[in-house]
């Protein structure tokens, strides 16, 4: 049998709030009886197959230490980095200009391209 109860009562017990047990009726998934007296009206016995009791209160997640923290990089002062190499394919989309030419070079490349 049915055990009609109202949201905030519903809510004190389980980890629920009033808004997601009117959402969860109105998709279909919570019976709502509203009595005429305007109480909005949840069966306990279904929201107990959904949601979960509250037991006492909720403990936070310790914080991380520093063990558990990952290192995504490395910075060293004082050293230059290694320089980066190009591809072919990424010389030939540079322009002769860019890629260190004198300018009657990138002259007849601009003309020979173009």
């Amino acid at each position: 049998m049915a055990n009609w109860k109202t949201a905030s009562e519903i809510a004190g017990r389980y980890r629920v709030g009033e808004s997601r047990l009117l959402d969860f009726s109105q998709r279909g998934n919570l019976p709502l009886l509203r009595s005429p007296d305007g109480l909005t009206l949840f069966d306990e016995e279904v929201v107990a197959k959904i949601f979960q009791p509250r037991e006492g209160e909720i403990v936070a997640l310790a914080p991380p230490t520093h063990a558990t923290l990952a290192v995504l990089g490395v910075s060293r002062l004082g050293e230059r980095p290694t320089p980066h190499t190009r591809s072919t394919r990424q010389t030939h989309r540079r322009s002769p200009r860019a890629a260190g030419a004198s300018e009657p070079e990138a002259a007849a490349a601009t003309k020979a391209v173009g």
